[in-house]
């Protein structure tokens, strides 16, 4: 299928096995969003008109936003929600990033775990661990083993478009932020 330049309407070419655009898209804009909002209601609102997987990646940033009311809302609308979740913690790295349950201290890392996630929000789809190090394969091989056992996605973002083979060992997803247009040259 083509895009007529003229108009957004799309135009079959003489190829009409495959008359749908594939694809998904993930966003990483839900902070601060409350179910049924503006904001909510136009991501929704997308996911109805068009089809399209949509992801919606947020965090609990210091407060309690992914709850059962947020995350059915968009569910209702066949929009997944994921949880940001920061790998580093101090002290305690897997401790803390699987099983911390106070999540408002005021460091930017001090933003919940997956069980503090799953606490107020079980019906979450996944979770994101942004800027994941490549090379501490056995340290998000554990959590990723951890996220999976209780039925939940992981995607990762490793902040570069060289992706070490290993990743896909334990990623369901992998985000390519940044040099993604390096892809192309």
């Amino acid at each position: 299928m083509l895009i007529n330049s003229m108009s957004t309407t799309p135009t079959p070419t003489s190829d009409t096995s495959n008359t749908s655009i594939k694809g998904e898209l993930y966003m990483w804009i839900g902070f601060g969003m409350t179910a049924g909002d503006v904001n909510a209601q136009r991501i929704a609102n997308a996911r109805d008109t068009y089809g399209i997987p949509i992801w919606l990646d947020t965090g609990n940033w210091g407060y309690a936003q992914l709850t059962s009311d947020y995350i059915n809302y968009f569910h209702a609308h066949g929009v997944k929600v994921i949880c940001r979740i920061w790998s580093n913690y101090g002290d305690n790295p897997l401790d803390n990033i699987l099983h911390r349950m106070d999540p408002g201290s005021g460091s930017r890392f001090d933003r919940g775990s997956v069980d503090y996630q799953l606490s107020i929000g079980p019906e979450i789809d996944g979770f994101m661990i942004d800027e994941c190090d490549q090379n501490d394969y056995n340290y998000y091989r554990a959590i990723a083993d951890y996220v999976h056992s209780k039925g939940k996605l992981l995607f990762v973002n490793p902040g570069t478009h060289i992706i070490q083979e290993r990743t896909f060992d334990y990623a369901d997803k992998i985000s390519v932020e940044l040099s993604w247009w390096r892809l192309w040259l």
